[in-house]
Formats: structure tokens, sequence, C-alpha cells
């Protein structure tokens, strides 16, 4: 081979490592703004008995109905956040009256934390694992299956529009939670 050849292709594969490098920091880059900027619920039954998945998913329904009026007018993750520290007690009330409904005596437990989520794939998107801020309820022991969603940006309902999306995520962030398969 002639040093020039060599050179040639020495200079194409740098080029094209750094092409790609690039296209990865963007797609870090997307990612790590998709996880600092929403917030989840995550909600863990006392077991995986039915009537305790069942009894989760009472508590779920009773906070989503009751509490999705609390991030509807935020204007970022920073103030969602505060707004769902502030209200912890209101959501603690309302699984502790659906599981007294219930018959139920589980203690509830909830909390604002940063915990790690696998991908979930929804309907329209997939949310890419991750570490995201969540509400995390506790139920009872907490040793069953668990549910989760976003509430903000709203996306627990179940028909969200890609308009709404584009209200607080990027084209490109858009492009990872509706194109999986393609990162």
């Amino acid at each position: 081979m002639t040093n020039k050849l060599l050179l040639s292709m020495i200079t194409g594969l740098i080029f094209t490592l750094f092409v790609s490098l690039g296209d990865f920091i963007g797609f870090e880059r997307n990612l790590e703004n998709i996880q600092n900027n929403v917030l989840r619920i995550h909600i863990i039954a006392n077991s995986d008995s039915e009537k305790d998945q069942s009894l989760k998913l009472k508590v779920r329904d009773e906070i989503l109905s009751e509490c999705s009026y609390l991030f509807e007018d935020t204007e970022n993750i920073s103030e969602t956040i505060s707004i769902a520290k502030e209200n912890l007690s209101l959501i603690e009330d309302i699984a502790k009256r659906v599981i007294k409904e219930n018959g139920f005596f589980y203690d509830v437990s909830c909390e604002v934390v940063k915990m790690d989520f696998d991908s979930k794939e929804y309907e329209n998107f997939t949310m890419p694992k991750g570490f995201y801020n969540a509400i995390r309820i506790k139920i009872g022991k907490a040793e069953g299956k668990n549910w989760w969603c976003v509430m903000y940006p709203p996306l627990c309902v179940p028909a969200v529009s890609e308009t709404e999306i584009s209200e607080y995520l990027t084209d490109e962030e858009i492009d990872i939670i509706t194109n999986p398969g393609k990162y």
C-alpha cells in the first residue's frame, strides 16, 4: 500500500470516528435532557397478590384523577418538583383513603426521589432507561410489582399527541422517545 492511500484511509477513519462521536455526544446530551426534565410517578404494591395489585391500580387512578391539576400549569421541572414535594402529604392522604375505603390497613409512604428506571414502551413512545425524578409511593411492604408513568410532561394520559409532547421536548428528544430502535 502506498503512503498516500494509507494516509487517506486513516484520515477517513478518523473523520468517521469524529462524526460518530459527535452524533453519540448529541444523543447522550438529549437523553440527559429527557431524564432531567421529566417527573415520573412510581407506585409499588404491597405484594403480587391479585388484591394488592388491584389496590395499587385503584390508588393510581385516584391519584391521577385528583392530582393531575397540580402539574397542569407548571413551566419547568424545578417548579414541578417543588409542587410535588409541597403536595406529598396530599398524595399520601389520597392513597391512605383509597386503601382504607377498600378494607386494607397498609402504611403508605411518599417521597420525591431520583431513581433508576428501565425502558418503558407506551403506545406512541418509549421512555429510555435512566435516572429520573419520581414521586415514589410505597404501599405496605412495597414488595409487589410496580406501576409507573410520566407525570411531567403530562404523558400518563392515554392519548398524548406529538403536538403536546413538543411543548416540553425538542425535536431530537421526541425522536429518541418515538423511534427507540434507531438508537
